[in-house]
C-alpha cells in the first residue's frame, strides 16, 4: 500500500518536474549557443531576437509550470511509459546540444553542403541582392584597388564567376578573402578549401559556397575561420583558384 502511494506521488511530481526542467534546459541551451557563437554558425542573425526571445519564455514557463499546475487528484494509474514516450522528444535537442563536438561542430555540415563557385547558383533574388548593383560595385572596387587586395567574400565570387566580363575583370587580380579552411578533397597539404555558409534562414537551408586555394595555411584544421590573401586566376572552364599568398587565422 505504501508503495503503491510512493509510486502515485512519484509520478505526479514528476509530471509537473520534468516539464519544468526541459523547458529550462531548452532556455540554457539557446542562451548557450549565443554566448559561445555557435548560433551565428547554425542560424541567419535576422532571427537571433526570436530565438533569445524563445529562450525567456522557456525559463519563464520552467518557472511558473510548478506553481500554476497543481493536480486536484493522484493519478488512478502511473503510466510511466507514457510520460517517457512524451519527454523523450522534448529532452532531444537537449541531448544533441551536449554531444556536439567541442571544436568546429559545425566542420561536418560544410564539408557535406561543400559546392564550388562555378555551380552557377542563383541565390541573389532569394538574399534580397541587387545584381546589377552588385556587379557594378565590383567593377568599381577593381578600378579603385591601387595595387591592394580586393576584399571579396565567396558569395561576390559566385557572382564574378557567372559573369565572363567580371571574369575578364577579376583574372590574375590580387583578392582577400574570408571563410572556413577545409581539407583538400584529394588529402594535399599544399591545397585547401575556403568555404562560406550562406543561411536564408537556418543551418537546415543554408548552402556552402568554396574556393579551391593552391598554397598551405599553417596550423589551421577543419572549420578554422581564416582571412587569406593571393592571386585570382580562372582555368578555361571558368573554374576559380586562388594562389596564396598569405593567411592568417582568425579568432572569436
Amino acid at each position: 500500500m505504501l508503495n503503491s502511494r510512493l509510486n502515485s506521488w512519484l509520478f505526479s511530481r514528476l509530471t509537473l518536474l520534468l516539464p519544468a526542467v526541459l523547458f529550462g534546459l531548452w532556455g540554457g541551451v539557446i542562451f548557450r549557443l549565443q554566448t559561445s557563437g555557435l548560433l551565428a554558425e547554425l542560424q541567419n542573425t535576422t532571427y537571433h531576437p526570436f530565438s533569445i526571445s524563445a529562450a525567456i519564455v522557456c525559463w519563464l514557463l520552467a518557472l511558473s509550470y510548478p506553481l500554476l499546475i497543481e493536480p486536484t487528484a493522484r493519478p488512478a494509474r502511473c503510466r510511466w511509459r507514457s510520460l517517457t514516450l512524451a519527454i523523450l522528444p522534448l529532452a532531444a535537442p537537449v541531448a544533441l546540444f551536449v554531444t556536439l563536438p567541442r571544436d568546429h561542430p559545425t566542420a561536418g555540415f560544410l564539408a557535406r553542403r561543400y559546392a564550388p563557385a562555378t555551380d552557377g547558383m542563383n541565390i541573389y533574388q532569394l538574399l534580397g541582392i541587387d545584381q546589377s548593383a552588385l556587379r557594378q560595385d565590383l567593377r568599381l572596387r577593381q578600378a579603385q584597388a591601387n595595387r591592394h587586395p580586393v576584399k571579396l567574400n565567396l558569395l561576390e565570387l559566385n557572382l564574378i564567376v557567372s559573369a565572363p566580363d567580371l571574369r575578364q575583370v577579376y583574372d590574375q587580380a590580387e583578392v582577400s578573402l574570408t571563410g572556413q579552411w577545409l581539407a583538400a578533397t584529394d588529402g594535399s597539404v599544399k591545397s585547401f578549401r575556403l568555404a562560406q555558409m550562406i543561411m536564408f534562414c537556418c543551418a537546415a537551408d543554408a548552402r556552402v559556397l568554396g574556393l579551391d586555394v593552391t598554397g598551405e595555411a599553417i596550423g589551421a584544421r577543419d572549420g578554422d575561420r581564416l582571412e587569406v590573401t593571393g592571386i585570382l586566376c580562372f582555368e578555361t572552364t571558368g573554374v576559380p583558384r586562388l594562389l596564396l599568398r598569405q593567411s592568417r587565422l582568425q579568432n572569436f
